[in-house]
């Protein structure tokens, strides 16, 4: 850190330099701290990826071939799930995509949200009330 590498005795002169002693020690450890932050976004925008939404099995299709994230659970464990289940393992998914930032990418263009039903509208639904909107395409959920 910017603060161990000042050193000990300097760190002290410093502190007797009085008012301009402070300040130089306040700069250094705002540095520090703006390079804490830096770091931090990095590795943030580093975990963002995309994630595809759409009809069952269209968006498992799609995201295999560009190497995207997709709600996806394995058939025997899904099929024990409630209905209940169901919505709050996706709603999590959906969460976390949020949370990451993910580019939201559809396997089915929509072009009249009237028209999609089943667990994709009850997604779309949920997205746009997180503040989520169809471009103008119809192929991505931005923000």
């Amino acid at each position: 850190s910017t603060l161990t590498m000042v050193g000990d005795g300097a760190n002290l002169a410093l502190k007797a330099a009085g008012k301009a002693g402070e300040e130089i020690l306040a700069k250094a450890a705002t540095k520090e701290l703006t390079q804490q932050v830096e770091k931090k976004v990095v590795e943030e925008v580093a975990e963002k990826g995309v994630t595809v939404l759409g009809k069952f099995p269209d968006y498992l299709n799609l995201a295999s071939k560009i190497k995207a994230k997709a709600f996806n659970i394995p058939l025997d464990i899904w099929n024990k799930l409630t209905e209940a289940e169901h919505w709050a393992s996706n709603q999590k998914f959906l969460d976390k995509l949020i949370k990451r930032g993910d580019r939201i990418v559809l396997s089915n263009p929509v072009t009249d949200i009237n028209k999609v039903s089943g667990s994709f509208r009850e997604e779309l639904d949920y997205l746009i009330g997180k503040g989520y909107h169809l471009n103008s395409s119809g192929t991505e959920l931005i923000k």
